[in-house]
């Protein structure tokens, strides 16, 4: 196989830099971002410091690229329901992608794959197949941006006819600090978790699976433009099952209570209900970490610590 030229931006990160070293051997890899790389990925990897907004930063960018993985965004939370702040999610999820769009001078681009989010899904989504012709409906600024830069691209790729994957993720879970972890902490060294009052139910895929999924779409560049719903094959979990699950692993009887938030307004999309069966298919890609398989690797690595 011909050797192939990978740019990741937002290759700093902990997904980026996890999946650094998951590319495979017959592709070399450049990542454009403002933070440095870890010092032992740097022997393998071209780094560019810069960001999208700077035409200076952009130039850059190597031209013999084939393949860009764009990771660059400013995630969810309370402030994405904050009108104050939705400039800083503009900027940040569309507006780079926007001027790295116009202002690369990448030759023969192959394919680019897009990290987007579950938020784009607002209450009560039930998404089954045929993506590209539902039309969602987000409840915060996190979720409405993401979906601006889906169709950024996708009028990009009616324009230059490059293969285009967005990759809509629910909450991705690395051995780091996560929901998750925190709430083993609780359980282990305050003998209770505490959780708020929500009707929100949650998503997780472990970093394993999604770096599975990338690898998938690398291969394929003919692909056209895919909306991919990247889920494990479990159901939802509420924190309640959660903390359940936790209590199991952890063969514990901690008790579980409730914190009480004032004037609390859950920014998480409620009554989600996504099929990854299409995904699957056009992927040919399968996941195999369950949410209760996360909970216990979670588990097992806070034994460790």
């Amino acid at each position: 196989m011909v050797t192939k030229n990978i740019l990741v931006l937002g290759g700093s990160g902990a997904i980026g830099q996890s999946l650094i070293k998951n590319i495979k051997e017959n592709f070399k890899v450049s990542v454009f971002d403002m933070k440095k790389l870890n010092k032992s990925l740097n022997k393998n990897v071209k780094f560019y410091k810069g960001n999208c907004y700077k035409e200076k930063d952009i130039k850059k960018i190597p031209r013999n690229i084939d393949i860009v993985i764009f990771l660059l965004g400013y995630k969810g939370g309370p402030d994405s329901l904050k009108l104050k702040l939705y400039h800083k999610y503009f900027k940040n999820n569309c507006e780079s992608l926007y001027k790295f769009l116009e202002k690369n001078k990448i030759k023969k681009l192959k394919k680019i794959i897009f990290a987007s989010t579950e938020h784009v899904y607002g209450d009560n989504s039930i998404v089954k197949n045929d993506l590209l012709k539902k039309e969602v409906m987000p409840k915060n600024f996190y979720g409405s941006t993401k979906l601006f830069a889906e169709k950024i691209l996708y009028n990009f790729w009616l324009k230059k006819k490059i293969s285009i994957d967005i990759l809509r993720l629910p909450r991705i879970i690395l051995n780091n600090k996560n929901l998750i972890s925190k709430m083993i902490y609780n359980a282990k060294f305050k003998k209770k978790i505490i959780i708020k009052k929500t009707k929100a139910k949650f998503n997780f895929l472990h970093i394993d699976d999604l770096l599975g999924a990338i690898n998938k779409s690398i291969f394929q560049l003919k692909s056209k433009y895919r909306i991919l719903n990247i889920y494990n094959d479990s159901d939802a979990l509420t924190l309640k099952d959660i903390a359940k699950h936790i209590r199991s692993a952890l063969k514990s009887k901690v008790k579980i209570d409730y914190f009480k938030y004032n004037n609390f307004v859950e920014h998480n999309p409620i009554n989600l209900s996504i099929s990854n069966k299409d995904t699957k298919k056009q992927l040919m890609w399968k996941p195999k970490i369950s949410n209760r398989k996360i909970i216990e690797k979670l588990v097992k690595i806070n034994e460790v610590n």
